[in-house]
């Protein structure tokens, strides 16, 4: 229901990126440490 309301109460606490779930904000908050699970090994992404 969050995302046909428009509801986003899941902010990040270092930018202002927000979403409609914890899994969501999850993922996007290694985008501020450089985890990921997943990494090319013949390049950086």
């Amino acid at each position: 229901i969050r995302v046909h309301i428009g509801s986003k109460p899941f902010k990040c606490p270092k930018c202002n990126y927000s979403c409609v779930n914890k899994s969501m904000l999850n993922s996007h908050m290694k985008s501020h440490t450089n985890v990921y699970q997943f990494r090319c090994r013949d390049c950086n992404y």
